[in-house]
């Protein structure tokens, strides 16, 4: 008996480690960490924009508006994904929130509904909220206060289980060094375009890419095509940010 004690003692700090890791492994993974919020009336109208609510800090935040149907007041946080996420629970904090109400609610990368729910209709613990069902398809979430009275909101987040594969979102900068290059955009669609540009066109794309992933600029980006005219006397190809999966910059000197 005594020679199974070791044994025993082994099986059971092997079960023990193997348990901890498992534990470790399922922590959840914040998707909005220290990133940039639009502050606004809606989801298309912004006033501005904020990292006081992703600064994991309590004592800092931004107060929200009483919900009503005027654009020039700020009652909604809003985020959008350069590509589908997938969301398993949230995190709202709000000052002495007791059961004011105050929605979350989720689209697709083209703004189309998926959920939407009331932190007071979930059960939550320390701020955060597991979803009835897993979401996929995510392309933006919309914080917004329901309420009748101003909400000042301290920290909001979005989690995806660290089990499920995540989608990252694309953020290429590359520095064209060449003085030609071939840019090869993926699509969602899983379309793949090509465009041959100098160095200075491939900047202008990077620059217009990174200026919308933070929400400036247009939803579009036109490329001149200058070839196989045919009959007409220009061609052009508008690219849609939202449709955008990856891109790719492969130099080449003439």
């Amino acid at each position: 008996m005594k020679q199974l004690r070791p044994l025993i003692t082994l099986l059971l700090v092997t079960l023990l480690s193997t348990l901890l890791v498992s534990v470790v492994a399922a922590a959840p993974i914040s998707l909005l960490s220290g990133k940039t919020l639009k502050t606004g009336s809606s989801p298309t109208n912004f006033h501005g924009e904020t990292n006081l609510v992703t600064d994991s800090d309590l004592s800092t935040g931004v107060t929200l508006q009483a919900g009503v149907n005027n654009t020039s007041i700020t009652d909604s946080i809003t985020y959008h994904f350069s590509s589908e996420q997938t969301i398993d629970s949230f995190k709202v904090i709000i000052d002495g929130h007791v059961d004011q109400r105050f929605s979350v609610t989720f689209n697709d990368v083209n703004g189309k509904y998926i959920a939407g729910y009331y932190i007071t209709d979930l059960v939550g613990e320390n701020g955060i909220y597991k979803l009835p069902t897993r979401l996929t398809g995510v392309g933006m979430v919309v914080f917004f206060n329901n309420h009748t009275a101003p909400q000042h909101v301290l920290e909001v987040d979005l989690y995806v289980n660290e089990d499920t594969p995540t989608d990252p979102e694309p953020e290429p900068e590359p520095e064209p060094t060449g003085d030609n290059a071939l840019l090869v955009i993926k699509m969602i669609s899983g379309l793949e375009k090509e465009f041959d540009l100098t160095a200075s066109e491939v900047q202008d794309f990077i620059d217009w890419y990174n200026d919308r992933a933070d929400g400036r600029g247009k939803e579009t980006y036109m490329f001149d095509k200058d070839f196989n005219k045919g009959p007409f006397t220009s061609r052009k190809d508008y690219v849609a940010f939202s449709k955008i999966q990856s891109f790719e910059v492969m130099e080449y000197t003439k």
